[in-house]
């Protein structure tokens, strides 16, 4: 009975270790401000998808609700800063929110085209949400430039240069996919590597450093 309790505890630790990515990332936060500021972005995006470009404050509750924004911070902000205007109950765009919301939604789609061209897997939709925060237009343009680099790029397991530029990218977490990208392992960013073991990496992308493992390291794929 004891050797069967062992070999039991023993199988389910090996298949735990089976579909085990590890990413360590330092550092990693978000202050308070960037909260904010992605709050604002989404509620650019949602008034500038509405025909009208309007929306009134029950709609905006159940907006803020789903996606956790600090609504009432969020909307004195943008009033604020001349970008939403009130009218009775009713929140409308002005024109400069009504550019800034169209540029928000065009980054998104690109972002959205391109998650979808790399895999069918995941919710290119909710990625784009997400990702639409931390990517500028430029890195995105970046990201379909170099994509087409892609036939010529070498796993990070087998590059044995001190650095290199990102041309493709292959998980089969969404989750992680998001994460990272979200830090900058995209490709057209360009990463150095600190150190590597049999097992670890240690990169440096953005000024921060970040720890991957074998498996995830085969899923980038670089060029000098």
């Amino acid at each position: 009975m004891h050797k069967g309790r062992k070999r039991r505890k023993h199988q389910k630790r090996g298949g735990r270790r089976k579909g085990w990515n590890r990413v360590e990332i330092q550092p990693l936060k978000i202050s308070a401000e960037e909260i904010l500021k992605r709050g604002e972005e989404d509620i650019l995006k949602f008034m500038f998808e509405n025909k009208e470009k309007k929306i009134d404050l029950p709609i905006l509750k159940r907006i803020a609700k789903n996606f956790n924004i600090i609504l009432d911070e969020v909307l004195k902000r943008l009033q604020k800063e001349k970008l939403i205007i009130l009218q009775g109950n009713i929140y409308s765009l002005t024109p400069t929110g009504v550019e800034i919301g169209g540029e928000i939604l065009k980054k998104h789609m690109e972002i959205e085209y391109f998650i979808k061209s790399q895999t069918n897997k995941c919710n290119a939709h909710q990625m784009a949400h997400i990702l639409e925060h931390s990517l500028t237009e430029n890195a995105i343009q970046g990201m379909f430039a170099v994509s087409q680099l892609k036939g010529q790029g070498i796993p990070l397991s087998q590059f044995i240069l001190p650095s290199g530029t990102i041309v493709d990218i292959s998980w089969n977490s969404c989750n992680l996919m998001t994460k990272l990208i979200s830090i900058g392992i995209f490709p057209g960013q360009r990463i150095h590597i600190l150190s590597r073991s049999a097992n670890n990496y240690l990169l440096i992308v953005k000024r921060s450093k970040i720890a991957i493992d074998r498996i995830l390291a085969r899923g980038i794929k670089l060029i000098p």
